[in-house]
């Protein structure tokens, strides 16, 4: 292969780059001769995640699994570049599927810290007796995201017993579509490491996830999907009594819009965090409590996105609701009125404000209309051009992609 004309040996590494790259996982002399020509064509980036889903071959996954065994015993370090394991239980409903998880494990990659699981119709009792011994995991498992455990009499067992194994040292926890009852809030109170959590499409039954809020004093961001006003209620009390570290909040609103004036009261008190510099609140209806403007004085970034549309008047005071550290603003989806009443503000009271993402029909007027608004000239540069931080970025979002057109002012 070597002794190939360059220009051949080039169509080749193109056409066959995953039969030479398997190879030079498994011969150390064809790793030291032909790796540098394969690095251009596969990066070992690709190790990063494994996913074990239905979509997968198995035969290629064992395949896979045992090249990243032959690497181990010839010392290349394949097996270290994994970071996360991705396992849909479908996928393993045969003893010759668990088998092939079972080997991965077994090899005990030294940097895999997170752990994606993701039960599409059923529980099986042989994947879970893999996945809870520790001892297959080392160092530990940091990151646990569970999903679709959302029968209670068939999921329960399963999802309690994952989150119990990892819980001494978990410091991120993501849970979507699941059913959360008051057995799993005792084991989710042992879990005293957690700065990241993230709640999507939960039913949280009992006393909720505010009763366990105290066990995670270490908890720098949450993200609450919600459609039950009491319970929030509950978890921003408790996030303000036991939290204090808190850094980024993420509320999306699933309720109905009538709802929003009482659910933005409580979103305010998040002012009392020292941390706090993250607010998101998504689809926040119809009204805008004025009072969430001047609470934003240490906040870096804050994420609008649903139908508000009533404009901010009278405009706040630069000496009561300045945001001084403010870099990022976005506005997406947002009415016109708002966008545009907040963006001037904004403009005028934030210094370090670098980028904007404003509404598509506030764009589509025209950018005279944004530097009106901002007070300042406007000058059309492509959207590939390097950002400069001492100009403002304006970007145009449609359906959360940015427009090819944005503005510098």
């Amino acid at each position: 292969f070597l002794n190939l004309m360059p220009k051949l040996r080039a169509n080749l590494l193109i056409m066959v780059p995953w039969d030479l790259f398997a190879c030079s996982m498994v011969c150390r002399r064809w790793y030291n001769e032909a790796r540098p020509l394969l690095d251009s064509s596969i990066q070992p980036g690709m190790f990063q995640t494994l996913r074990y889903t239905e979509c997968q071959l198995t035969n290629g996954l064992k395949r896979h699994i045992e090249l990243l065994a032959g690497s181990r015993r010839i010392g290349l370090d394949y097996i270290d570049l994994i970071k996360q394991v991705t396992i849909d239980l479908l996928s393993t409903s045969s003893d010759f599927q668990v088998n092939i998880l079972k080997a991965l494990f077994v090899l005990r990659p030294p940097n895999l810290t997170h752990l994606k699981i993701s039960d599409s119709c059923r529980y099986y009792d042989r994947t879970f007796s893999i996945v809870n011994q520790p001892q297959n995991f080392w160092p530990p498992i940091r990151r646990l995201s569970l999903n679709n455990f959302r029968i209670p009499n068939l999921h329960q067992e399963g999802m309690n017993s994952l989150i119990s194994v990892f819980s001494t040292q978990l410091e991120s926890l993501s849970l979507a579509n699941c059913t959360i009852p008051h057995t799993t809030h005792e084991i989710l109170s042992r879990c005293t490491r957690l700065r990241y959590v993230k709640l999507s499409g939960v039913e949280d039954t009992g006393e909720g996830i505010a009763s366990v809020l105290s066990s995670w004093p270490e908890l720098r961001h949450f993200h609450y999907e919600h459609a039950r006003i009491l319970r929030l209620k509950r978890i921003v009390r408790a996030l303000n009594a036991e939290c204090l570290h808190l850094e980024s909040f993420v509320a999306i609103n699933t309720m109905a819009s009538h709802d929003t004036p009482t659910l933005l009261k409580i979103v305010t008190s998040l002012s009392r965090f020292p941390e706090l510099r993250r607010v998101s609140l998504f689809h926040i209806g119809m009204d805008y409590d004025e009072d969430l403007v001047p609470h934003g004085l240490r906040l870096k970034y804050t994420d609008w996105k649903g139908d508000v549309r009533r404009r901010i008047h009278p405009a706040p005071r630069s000496d009561d609701g300045a945001w001084p550290e403010l870099r990022k603003l976005s506005l997406r989806d947002c009415g016109e009125d708002f966008a545009e009443s907040l963006l001037g503000w904004a403009v005028q009271t934030s210094p370090k404000l670098e980028e904007i993402s404003v509404p598509f029909q506030l764009m589509e007027r025209n950018a005279l209309n944004v530097a009106e608004v901002c007070r300042r000239k406007t000058t059309y540069r492509n959207a590939d051009s390097l950002r400069r931080k001492k100009h403002l970025f304006i970007m145009n979002t449609r359906f959360g992609i940015n427009n090819k057109k944005d503005a510098w002012i």
